[in-house]
């Protein structure tokens, strides 16, 4: 019972964070069900790429995928319908990105956008980290 009430008393906000080659990493709080998804222009294809996450205790998944390019699709791995968000289930400890040196990737969390770039410089590694911040409630 002791356990119990100690959990309840935890209030946990799902975070990522946002490490960088140069500088302190950044931390955002996750809304919406812990979901935020990526925009990217596909460099082979020319064709925007949504992916979509979800952060899920110690583990990104990445719960589905958008373009308008079968090609794009079937270069990631992905076999469904264009222009639809195709159901996913792959996990993942880390994501790893590079910053776009021609049209910058765009980071969406609930309501809010952000550019990769204002986390470093094209061409700088970007590393999502699935972590939650922790308040005791009374």
């Amino acid at each position: 019972m002791v356990l119990f009430v100690a959990a309840l008393a935890l209030a946990c906000t799902p975070v990522l964070e946002i490490s960088v080659e140069h500088g302190a990493p950044v931390r955002l709080p996750l809304v919406s069900a812990a979901r935020f998804s990526v925009r990217y222009w596909h460099s082979m294809y020319d064709v925007p790429v949504v992916e979509t996450f979800v952060v899920d205790g110690a583990h990104i998944r990445l719960t589905h995928v958008r373009s308008p390019s079968a090609a794009a699709l079937e270069y990631l791995g992905i076999d469904g319908p264009v222009d639809t968000d195709i159901p996913l289930a792959r996990a993942f400890d880390t994501i790893a990105f590079r910053v776009a040196t021609k049209q910058a990737q765009v980071l969406t969390i609930g309501e809010h956008e952000r550019s990769f770039r204002d986390f470093g410089e094209a061409g700088a590694r970007v590393v999502f980290t699935p972590t939650s911040d922790c308040a005791t409630t009374r």
